[in-house]
């Protein structure tokens, strides 16, 4: 006769028969209790954020897909061709001013001339796409062909491309008073429809004024 095995014995089994308990909980429950968990489990181990997503670790996460990168560019497209024309204005005004500048400076040296030597000194202008002034103390100069030659000097278009010299006549500074005799406006312009005008005041100061010129400067 076969002997059954007592409820007693099969429940003491069950109760003694290890439940089954996840990875992760198993590390915590040993890190919670004080129990030194091996490194190479904790590696394996995905630890898990707030809201129960896997937080990997830095340097493993999510790159640009193609579409995002495409859209980027598109961007800097649109930057681009906006910024462009914009920089390209700022440097062909300040082309501009410079010649404006180096006019405005030659007419304060010839008419200081005219004061200090006590005769008279002359700008001479030739207008059009190969312009160029001069200034001499003889007589009016050709700054074209140097035939009469400006002896103190000027300024033509081959230093200057893309701005644009419009003058009627040229300015003789009286000797000793400094002032302005015979001449008109001063127009300097460019290929950006930017303008700049030199006018004198009755006592020969020339000041650069425009549009385009800088604040106050008239």
């Amino acid at each position: 006769m076969t002997a059954r095995p007592s409820k007693g014995g099969a429940g003491r089994r069950a109760a003694h028969k290890p439940a089954h308990v996840p990875l992760g909980a198993e590390a915590g429950h040993r890190r919670s209790s004080g129990t030194a968990v091996p490194a190479e489990e904790l590696r394996h181990t995905p630890q898990r954020g707030l809201q129960g997503r896997r937080a990997y670790p830095r340097g493993q996460g999510r790159g640009f897909t193609l579409i995002e990168a495409a859209f980027v560019m598109a961007l800097l497209a649109i930057i681009l061709s906006a910024a462009v024309p914009s920089y390209s204005s700022y440097l062909a005004r300040q082309r501009l001013r410079h010649v404006a500048e180096l006019l405005e400076l030659d007419l304060r040296r010839a008419r200081t001339l005219s004061v200090d030597e006590g005769r008279n000194v002359y700008v001479s202008f030739q207008s059009g796409p190969q312009w160029c002034w001069g200034a001499s103390r003889q007589a009016p100069c050709q700054c074209a062909t140097a035939l009469p030659r400006c002896e103190l000097g000027g300024i033509s278009y081959r230093d200057h491309k893309g701005t644009l010299l419009q003058s009627g006549q040229g300015i003789t500074f009286q000797a000793g008073m400094g002032r302005a005799l015979d001449w008109t406006r001063i127009g300097i312009s460019n290929d950006r429809n930017q303008q700049l005008y030199l006018d004198l005041n009755p006592l020969g100061r020339p000041a650069i004024c425009g549009a385009d010129a800088r604040k106050g400067a008239c």
